[in-house]
Parts: C-alpha cells; sequence; structure tokens
C-alpha cells in the first residue's frame, strides 16, 4: 500500500523537514510551490501519482514575503489547487477562523476542515493587559513607582 499523500507549501517544508524526517511517519510529504508540485527531494511529481489526502495550511502561507519566494497571493492558489485535485479529504489551518474566503471554497467542495484556537488565549490575555492598562493608569503608576511616590 502507498503512502498517505500530505500537501504542505515547500516553504513551509524547507522550515521544518529537519524536524519532520526525524520523527517516525507513515506518509509521503508532497511540495507546492506556485510554480509546480514537487517531491519532498524536489523531483517532479508524475500527474498520475499526484493524489494528496491531506494539506496543511501553515502561517507561512499567509504571511507570505518576496525572501521567502512567497507572493501574497500563494494562499489563494494553494486554496485553488488542494480543490481542484479532488483528492484531499482534510485540510489543517493555522487560522482560528474559517471565514477567509479560500477556506469558504475548501468548506464548501466538501474538503473537512480543522483549524487553530490557540490564538485565542493569548489575544484575550492581551486584551485583558490592555484594558487593565487603561483604566487602572499603569503608565501613571509607574511613574510613581520610578520617582518613588507610593
Amino acid at each position: 500500500m502507498s503512502k498517505r499523500q500530505v500537501l504542505i507549501p515547500l516553504t513551509a517544508y524547507e522550515r521544518i523537514h529537519s524536524r519532520l524526517e526525524s520523527l517516525p511517519h507513515e506518509f509521503e510529504v508532497i511540495c507546492w510551490s506556485s510554480s509546480g508540485v514537487t517531491h519532498a527531494d524536489g523531483s517532479a511529481v508524475a500527474e498520475s501519482d499526484y493524489q494528496p489526502q491531506v494539506a496543511w495550511i501553515p502561517i507561512d502561507l499567509l504571511f507570505a514575503v518576496a525572501s521567502t519566494g512567497m507572493a501574497a497571493s500563494d494562499f489563494v492558489l494553494f486554496a485553488k489547487d488542494l480543490v481542484e485535485s479532488r483528492t484531499v479529504k482534510w485540510v489543517q489551518s493555522c487560522l482560528a477562523g474559517a471565514d477567509a474566503p479560500p477556506l469558504q471554497k475548501i468548506l464548501s467542495a466538501g474538503i473537512r476542515l480543522s483549524n487553530s484556537d490557540s490564538p485565542n488565549a493569548g489575544v484575550a490575555e492581551y486584551t485583558m493587559a490592555a484594558i487593565m492598562n487603561v483604566v487602572h493608569g499603569w503608565s501613571e503608576r509607574t511613574d510613581d513607582q520610578r520617582n518613588g511616590h507610593w
């Protein structure tokens, strides 16, 4: 039986490959870029062999910059390509929501989408700290402390 294929943007794979390869796994990484799809070793994937079942939308894809070789439109292109594959059954996204248009297209295609709730606690803590900073006048308190006014 052939290994399950996981579609990962090439720049993300380059960032994580050493950690990924050091772990036991039973899947084949297929690397996506706007110029094509390759195996992890860089060799081309034959069209008949291209059957990804799982895809990953990492943070690299959302905050693409020229220095990584990615463009802002790559998120849209990646989502389009994984929907058009007609073989992807599940996508893991780093986003907390599912309202981004590319994610809506994934859902509309009947692909299962898992997202991340990990930013929520950090956002809540930051928000509460910002509110307390304003309400309790922390900048004044800090000045008082610095000046020895208790």
